[in-house]
């Protein structure tokens, strides 16, 4: 997201929410270059003619000359992606494109969301080894904190509960925010324009990806996809 006004340099604010401005500098040369950083002092107040701001699926922001425009059809992308939004065990894999391919990516802490979002919510467990130890219950304990808070243990489990869960949903957060995500599957456009090579992530020798098949977007996506996150996925060949 790029903003700017009249008073302020120009700064362009990353999914993650963080701001960066774009600064100028020189070449050995003694050209312009120009560079993104977190600090305004000295940031330029509008991006120069012939560069734009991107930011890749890390959150990472940079400044560089525009691209051309991707090889892939809108109605491609839009095919790959839903056959992704079904697939529910994939909910933080993104999608998106590289000049003639269409790349799928897995969150690389995908498996500490999924063990917290599985977590179930007990906001007294980390006492109950301790009542135990001094041989105490938990309804015991409960009820003289309510007593000295002038309140019901009904109250002090609720507001303990609601403590825990939005705990739980700000640690998500955090995880989500700075997720790194890393390319796991694509799907690469023939040079005639009607078929797509599928290849998997290779995690074996010095071969980074390993083809499958080709054919339609639709029809690959569906076939290949589902497998990603499953032990499935290391039998396709």
């Amino acid at each position: 997201m790029a903003e700017m006004n009249a008073k302020t340099p120009y700064f362009f604010t990353n999914h993650s929410g963080d701001k960066y401005f774009v600064h100028e500098g020189k070449t050995k040369t003694n050209r312009p270059k120009y560079f993104v950083s977190k600090r305004g002092d000295g940031a330029i107040a509008k991006v120069p003619r012939g560069f734009e701001v991107a930011e890749n699926i890390n959150g990472q922001v940079f400044v560089r000359k525009p691209l051309d425009r991707s090889l892939i059809s809108s109605t491609d992308l839009k095919a790959a992606r839903s056959v992704l939004k079904s697939c529910k065990h994939l909910k933080d894999y993104r999608i998106e494109t590289k000049g003639s391919a269409i790349i799928v990516f897995q969150p690389d802490n995908n498996g500490a969301i999924l063990a917290l979002q599985r977590e179930k919510i007990a906001p007294f467990s980390d006492y109950e080894p301790m009542l135990k130890l001094l041989g105490r219950n938990l309804n015991d304990f409960l009820k003289q904190i309510a007593n000295d808070a002038g309140c019901s243990p009904k109250q002090i489990r609720s507001l303990a509960l609601k403590e825990a869960r939005e705990r739980k949903e700000r640690l998500e957060a955090h995880l989500r925010a700075n997720t790194h995500f890393s390319p796991i599957m694509r799907f690469t456009l023939g040079k005639a324009g009607n078929k797509y090579q599928a290849e998997r992530k290779c995690f074996r020798g010095e071969q980074n990806w390993l083809p499958l098949e080709s054919g339609a977007i639709k029809t690959l996506a569906k076939k290949y996809i589902r497998h990603i996150g499953k032990d499935s996925f290391f039998d396709l060949i």
